[in-house]
């Protein structure tokens, strides 16, 4: 590697053997066995990462992608002896167009590094997910990520215009920027998501906005979570957009009511608005005249407020995975509106079994549906106890997830932990289709092998 650097050390090597996974960080912090890497890869170029991937098509290396570690699902988890592609080393913002409003990033760049050089010159890319500070663009990118103002700014898939990305076999697909073209599949959709299995992302052209003249904070509480699913869908369904819509069930909402003396047997509705003042001013008024309608009593804008201080505070399920004995987890899931409470009501009480209490909240709202994301904190005897209680209790979810209409995930990806699901996903066909895709792009399968797509193994990739 002429640009770039590597390392066998050790410490790299250990560093790289696993990701947020909660599975994975127990292992590690335990002492536990983990597939460990052979290589740990730091390109600082598209042309680097281009010569790394031809060498490993012809030497059947397993090469896994790595953005910043922080996938929850075991996306980035190496196969033993593997190559781990580390992408931190490509960070630049390559061009800033303020006319077309499109900003040119290397996939390696840190989500807040990016939105802090955006607003420095005025400029907001509106991806907030709760994991910021935490991930890259190019993992946004593949794991097909929301943020927490989607209803706004939209999903990463809406901001994405154009991407450099690398083939399998070393060449350099480019896909250039357009608003818009009628020239057959968008072929931005096959890497969109396809969580470092068809392709390595290493540029990517995004949408970027004006940063918001006013920015809008409202807490309202309705008497149950299902009369504040209709309010919210109605409110959606009525033309407006709130930048930020997240409904709470009593459970989750009660640590932001108890900071303003309300009974905790409420559901929690945080609203936010981003744009110009008057038009900030027309949609509160208009949301919150539908929110009455259903019951919804305004707290005011201080909850709302409130919220978005705390929004990126993760101690407790830290705490709760490191706990000995103790396991604890995220788990989301898209569904229509007709579905939206049998689906509630079927993955909450699949993992009644095996938490005493499931957080929960509805969010990133869209016309026809809306997701649903859950939190569970569950202990047993020992940690190996824990671990199996943790695989079961997603066996539960996501088999009441598939049998309650939802779609098994909004914005975590498959990684390890949902590939056996992908057929009753997607149905033989389209898995199929599916693995046809990858037996194109990438014959040997070498790249981020046992990931999205269950049981690829292709032809035999060997260790670094």
């Amino acid at each position: 590697m002429s640009e770039g650097r590597y390392s066998f050390e050790e410490d790299e090597l250990n560093s790289h053997s696993f990701d947020w996974w909660p599975v994975g960080v127990k292992r590690a912090e335990s002492g536990g066995e983990l597939p460990r890497p052979g290589l740990i890869m730091w390109p600082a170029s598209s042309a680097e990462v281009s010569r790394i991937l031809e060498l490993a098509q012809r030497e059947r290396v397993p090469i896994i992608p790595f953005g910043a570690g922080s996938s929850v699902v075991g996306g980035a988890i190496p196969v033993p002896g593997g190559a781990v592609l580390d992408m931190r080393g490509m960070a630049n913002v390559l061009e800033l167009d303020e006319v077309s409003l499109l900003a040119t990033v290397q996939a390696g760049m840190m989500g807040g590094d990016l939105e802090s050089y955006l607003n420095e010159r005025g400029y907001t890319l509106g991806h907030y997910p709760q994991s910021l500070y935490l991930s890259t663009v190019g993992g946004w990118v593949s794991t097909r990520a929301s943020g927490t103002f989607s209803s706004r700014y939209g999903n990463i898939e809406d901001l994405v215009d154009g991407m450099r990305v690398v083939l399998p076999t070393g060449d350099l697909l480019e896909i250039d920027p357009n608003p818009r073209s009628s020239t057959g599949p968008d072929l931005k959709e096959i890497f969109l998501g396809c969580e470092g299995t068809l392709g390595v992302v290493t540029e990517v052209d995004l949408r970027i906005l004006r940063l918001p003249e006013e920015r809008s904070f409202r807490g309202l509480v309705f008497g149950d979570i299902f009369t504040g699913v209709e309010a919210v869908r109605e409110l959606v369904q009525s033309g407006l957009t709130p930048a930020v819509v997240r409904l709470y069930n009593p459970v989750e909402g009660a640590r932001v009511l108890g900071a303003f003396d309300e009974p905790a047997e409420q559901s929690l509705l945080i609203l936010a608005w981003d744009g110009p003042k008057e038009m900030v001013a027309v949609q509160q008024r208009l949301c919150l005249e539908i929110c009455s309608r259903f019951g919804g009593r305004d707290l005011g804008p201080e909850a709302g407020e409130h919220w978005f201080r705390n929004r990126f505070d993760v101690t407790a399920l830290k705490e709760g995975v490191r706990k000995s004995g103790g396991i604890a987890d995220t788990i989301e899931l898209s569904m229509l509106w007709r579905d939206a409470r049998t689906v509630y009501e079927a993955v909450v009480g699949a993992l009644s079994s095996y938490a005493p209490e499931v957080l929960a909240h509805f969010s990133h709202v869209y016309p026809s549906g809306t997701s649903l994301y859950v939190i569970f904190f569950s202990e047993a005897e020992d940690d190996e106890g824990a671990e199996e209680l943790y695989f079961r209790a997603w066996n539960d979810v996501m088999d009441a997830a598939v049998a309650s209409g939802a779609s098994i995930a909004h914005h975590h990806g498959i990684g390890l932990i949902r590939t056996a699901w992908m057929e009753k996903e997607h149905g033989r066909r389209g898995l199929r289709l599916l693995r046809d895709l990858k037996g194109v792009l990438d014959p040997a399968g070498i790249l981020n092998p046992g990931k999205l797509i269950p049981g690829y193994a292709g032809d035999n990739a060997t260790s670094a």
